[in-house]
C-alpha cells in the first residue's frame, strides 16, 4: 500500500459492510473524517486554509467497512 494513504476500518458489528451502509451514513462519516484531518493539518500549519485541504476516498473494502484515503498534504496529515 502507498505510504501516503491511510485506512480506517469499522468492525465489531456483524452485518457492517459496504452494502448495508446507507449513503447518508457514509457521507456523515466522510465529513467527520475530513474535518478531523483538516483540523490536524491546520494545527500543524495555521497558514494553510481549509479550502487547500483535500482528502480523496480511493477505496472501499468489503468484509466490514474499510475506507482508504489519500490526503493531498501528506506531510502534515
Amino acid at each position: 500500500m502507498n505510504d501516503n494513504r491511510f485506512t480506517l476500518r469499522f468492525s465489531g458489528v456483524g452485518d457492517l459492510n459496504p452494502q448495508s451502509l446507507r449513503a447518508k451514513e457514509l457521507a456523515e462519516i466522510l465529513e467527520n473524517i475530513e474535518s478531523a484531518v483538516a483540523a490536524t493539518v491546520i494545527a500543524h500549519d495555521p497558514k494553510i486554509k481549509r479550502e487547500q485541504i483535500a482528502l480523496s476516498l480511493v477505496a472501499v473494502t468489503d468484509a466490514s467497512v474499510g475506507l482508504t484515503f489519500a490526503p493531498n498534504l501528506q506531510a502534515l496529515t
